[in-house]
């Protein structure tokens, strides 16, 4: 019997991978590009973004920092659970340009939420909250937790 000298070159199946590879980095290129400009269709406050948090521990107490730049206090809410904090808040925003010839309006609506895991879990009933200059800080003491057991000696 008599062999087939090898075809010079790759196997086609692996041109044929590489085709496919190709085709879905350009369609996530496309993808990407598609959405930064449709988002960049809108204005900048408008572009509503999960705001940036901080988690210290300072020993006996957690505290958690949210920036929340443009947010009214009475537009903030706040809930404490026990290993997480849920904040939720209503952004509103209205620009309104009149001059002699000329009238220009724009209104911005949106909501911002972020849920933030804690390290260890918080007394929900004793946390306490400030909000000033669009940053939200509260502090949150640590569950002390009951009996951590002990070391027996065994008769």
């Amino acid at each position: 019997m008599r062999r087939l000298p090898k075809p010079f070159g790759e196997h086609p199946l692996r041109i044929w991978k590489a085709g496919i590879d190709k085709l879905y980095d350009d369609m996530d290129r496309w993808f990407e590009e598609a959405t930064k400009s449709a988002f960049s269709l809108l204005p900048a406050d408008w572009q509503m973004k999960t705001p940036r948090a901080e988690v210290c521990d300072t020993g006996e107490n957690l505290v958690v920092s949210v920036e929340l730049p443009g947010v009214e206090k009475s537009d903030l809410e706040v809930k404490v659970y026990p290993t997480y904090v849920s904040v939720n808040a209503e952004k509103r925003q209205q620009n309104e340009v009149k001059a002699d010839s000329y009238y220009h309006s724009e209104c911005y609506y949106g909501s911002i939420s972020r849920n933030i895991p804690l390290p260890v879990e918080v007394d929900s009933a004793q946390a306490k909250a400030e909000f000033k200059n669009g940053v939200l800080r509260l502090d949150l003491p640590k569950k002390h937790q009951g009996d951590i057991g002990r070391k027996i000696d065994i008769e």
